[in-house]
């Protein structure tokens, strides 16, 4: 019951998405995240009628947006504090080249820890998110990165 509810209210939940976050990956991302979260909280909701699921699930991918245009905004601004240096780091090298075709957040973290000189927990503190998750980031990227830089020299 609750796998036929999320097929057939997916294709909405992506689009609704969409139009908060600018972004068809991001969207996506975003539906996942509150589908799974509906699909957690769904036995508590055996008796509500399908119109007062379907609001729940609206109203969750709704915060799963702003939470996630939060941490964009976050991230940005994490970025400006640290001047234009940082903020434009994309001129130059085949390595910054890379960092900017970095997905979210690997850049942002790459960019924090290697050009401005901050420390994971320095930067778990800005981003709002635990020091471990930021290692993990940057270990992430700097596989990213060797990857970009292969394949760009190849």
């Amino acid at each position: 019951m609750v796998e036929d509810e999320c097929r057939r209210w997916r294709a909405q939940l992506v689009r609704r998405c969409e139009g908060y976050l600018h972004s068809a990956a991001d969207a996506e991302d975003a539906a996942q995240e509150a589908l799974l979260r509906f699909v957690r909280a769904a036995g508590g909701m055996d008796a509500w009628p399908d119109e007062r699921k379907k609001a729940w699930l609206w109203r969750t991918a709704a915060n799963v947006c702003r939470d996630m245009l939060r941490r964009r905004a976050a991230a940005r601004r994490a970025l400006e504090a640290l001047g234009a240096p940082c903020a434009q780091p994309m001129q130059g090298s085949a390595l910054w080249r890379a960092v900017g075709r970095l997905p979210e957040p690997y850049r942002t973290v790459t960019l924090l820890y290697y050009r401005g000189g901050y420390s994971s927990q320095d930067i778990a503190c800005r981003l709002r998110r635990p020091a471990a998750t930021v290692r993990t980031q940057l270990a992430r990227a700097r596989k990213k990165l060797r990857a970009l830089l292969e394949e760009e020299l190849l």
